[in-house]
């Protein structure tokens, strides 16, 4: 269980912390995510962790 609730702290994209705060004020909820971004993350791991904060500004610096 412990082993899960790390892998949500993890960017599916990079694998880095996400720095995200599920329980409370995070962030991610005050940001726009591009539809496609999510292209990025495999089907499995969608909707199971954040994307953070540097590929969100990189993506959107490509785009």
């Amino acid at each position: 269980m412990a082993k899960e609730l790390d892998k949500q702290k993890d960017c599916p994209i990079c694998n880095r912390n996400n720095s995200c705060n599920k329980n409370g004020d995070c962030w991610c909820g005050n940001e726009f995510f591009p539809r496609e971004i999510f292209d990025l993350v495999t089907g499995d791991q969608l909707g199971k962790s954040c994307i953070c904060k540097d590929c969100l500004n990189q993506f959107k610096g490509k785009n």
